[in-house]
């Protein structure tokens, strides 16, 4: 695999307090950012389109006109061009919350964040937003999806502050109840445990670690003081939820050690495999059809997809050890990092990798043919299945320099599978804003999508560095969290993650189509140990140098009339 640089550090917010970490030089074996390229970054015309990541404002879809948000179609006197301190905005001790004319909370202190998110958490109605009924409300580039406040500040929070320092604050809510009367004190008490209930109820958003050790210490401390019965059913409501999370992160602890035990490239075999001493047998090559590869690949992808959180997207982007991390196990913490951003990248990769080094290996001009044709066939397959991410690997592989040197492979191709080429080919165009990747996003955009991340990643940081996390309110200079920020980043955000049981949590080895994911693993392994990028680079101008003299020697027209050509 072809280490490439890509250049995505998060900049520096220029007096906003708190300086990013992760300034250092960016080595990433990834494929998910080239968005902005038409060809694989190894291939010596990948330079051809313009499009540099390093520059958030052009060809991202915040960038654009974006009057169709409720927040921006409303005035208000903040200056996004007036940077604040995000640390006073989080230590501040006001309660401070400033809203438009429509009523969306545009900025405000931490700890008056966390007042509105408490008081919001126990309703699913959230003063002028309908709640999405999926995370990918809209494929659309000009307009943003509306996410509920509750979780779009619990997706983008990670950005500025960790989980404990939430949970700190949610106490203090919780303690500052005790200055009110009876019936505000029991209903502020019950709303911070309601936000806890929400928070760690649900698994995209929810922390682990200390600050799971600081909400069930508070939950048990609220116990052993005499309380209502409803406030006592409320406390072990949230000690329930907090304990299934204990657990749900044990067995995960358990299974990466498993995995990393069996070493790279292993696939672990379930119980009742290893009772019966078998293992699942891969499917030979001509056992495989286009359709067939095409699910193996979607579910392989989908099965790294599925367990992105958005606090590992945030992790990616800032390149910096996630405040979310829940192992102490060095192991463990470093099978984390392999499952999350960087190991669907790392994936992506490999399947580009394949795919250019089983069209550039056969020796006969024929056979090249025939191989790509049948990814053509099997992109086309992927498409339909709404996997993006693979389309658009293959799609790559095929269109890269290597590949596109086989000029007199590619002219065996039947006229129809040229034409699905072309439209494959298509979807990588950055122009427009990748105006046909995202139109064919919109077909059928309610059914479960495995999207090009890189396209939706550039959305995300563009509108993260678009403007700073902290501002100044305008009377008194006050510094505020920018939560018209957080919103917009959230929308992005959640074009990143899937929708509601779109990829089932179940073993692949325990999937019907178990051979056909053996045969790809055992195939990615296979070309990650055969030729690098660049013997493939050198193995493409042999063969093509083979093709023109093959071509020159009418060797094609020979063999068309019966004769036997050496």
């Amino acid at each position: 695999m072809h280490p490439r640089q890509w250049n995505v550090r998060r900049r520096v917010s220029t007096g906003s307090g708190e300086k990013q970490k992760g300034d250092g030089p960016d080595s990433r074996p990834d494929s998910l950012m080239r968005a902005s390229t038409g060809s694989s970054s190894s291939d010596p015309r990948s330079s051809r389109s313009s499009s540099d990541y390093r520059s958030p404002h052009r060809n991202s879809a915040d960038s654009r006109s974006t009057t169709a948000s409720s927040r921006s179609s409303d005035s208000h006197p903040f200056d996004p061009c007036r940077p604040a301190s995000i640390t006073e905005a989080l230590e501040s001790s006001a309660s401070i919350v400033h809203r438009n004319s429509s009523g969306a909370i545009i900025a405000g202190t931490l700890h008056g964040l966390v007042r509105e998110l408490a008081a919001q958490a126990g309703e699913f109605q959230f003063l002028h937003r309908e709640p999405c009924t999926h995370y990918r409300c809209s494929a659309s580039s000009s307009t943003l999806p509306q996410i509920d406040d509750f979780r779009a500040f619990f997706f983008i929070y990670t950005d500025f502050t960790s989980p404990e320092r939430i949970v700190i604050s949610v106490e203090r809510h919780f303690h500052d109840a005790d200055a009110l009367p009876a019936p505000e004190r029991l209903d502020q008490q019950h709303n911070a445990f309601r936000l806890i209930l929400r928070w760690v109820q649900d698994p995209q958003i929810a922390p682990a670690g200390i600050a799971l050790d600081r909400m069930a210490a508070l939950a048990k401390r609220t116990l052993a003081i005499p309380g209502s019965a409803n406030m006592r059913d409320q406390i072990n409501k949230a000690l329930n939820v907090i304990e299934q999370r204990r657990a749900s992160l044990t067995r995960t602890q358990d299974v990466a050690v498993d995995t990393s035990s069996t070493g790279p490239g292993r696939p672990s075999t379930s119980k009742s495999q290893q009772s019966a001493g078998t293992s699942i047998k891969p499917l030979r090559a001509s056992e495989v059809t286009p359709g067939e590869l095409a699910i193996a690949l979607t579910l392989l992808e989908g099965d790294r997809y599925r367990a992105l959180k958005p606090s590992e997207y945030i992790q990616y982007l800032r390149q910096r050890p996630g405040s979310t991390a829940s192992s102490t196990a060095s192991v463990i913490e470093a099978d984390r990092k392999k499952r999350g951003v960087q190991a669907l990248s790392i994936l992506n990769n490999d399947i580009i990798h394949w795919v250019k080094f089983s069209l550039l290996d056969p020796d006969d001009e024929e056979a090249r043919a025939s191989a790509m044709l049948f990814f053509i066939n099997t992109a086309q397959e992927c498409r339909r299945l709404r996997n993006f991410s693979s389309t658009t690997a293959i799609a790559n592989a095929l269109q890269s320099a290597p590949v596109e040197r086989l000029q007199y492979t590619r002219q065996r191709l039947p006229a129809n599978a040229l034409r699905t080429l072309e439209g494959l080919i298509s979807l990588l165009d950055p122009s427009s804003n990748h105006r046909a990747y995202r139109a064919a996003l919109r077909e059928s955009h309610d059914q479960p999508t495995l999207p090009w991340l890189a396209v939706h990643l550039r959305d995300l940081n563009a509108s993260l560095e678009r403007f700073p996390p902290a501002i100044s309110a305008p009377t008194d200079g006050h510094a505020l969290l920018n939560f018209d920020r957080i919103a917009r980043a959230a929308a992005r955000m959640a074009d990143l993650l899937p929708e509601p049981s779109a990829f089932p949590d179940r073993r692949l080895q325990d999937s019907p189509h178990a051979a056909a994911i053996a045969y790809l693993k055992r195939e990615l392994r296979h070309s990650a140990r055969g030729r690098s990028n660049e013997e493939l680079i050198e193995r493409a101008a042999v063969l093509s140098e083979s093709e023109e003299l093959a071509h020159r020697a009418r060797k094609r027209e020979l063999e068309g009339l019966g004769f036997r050509v050496r």
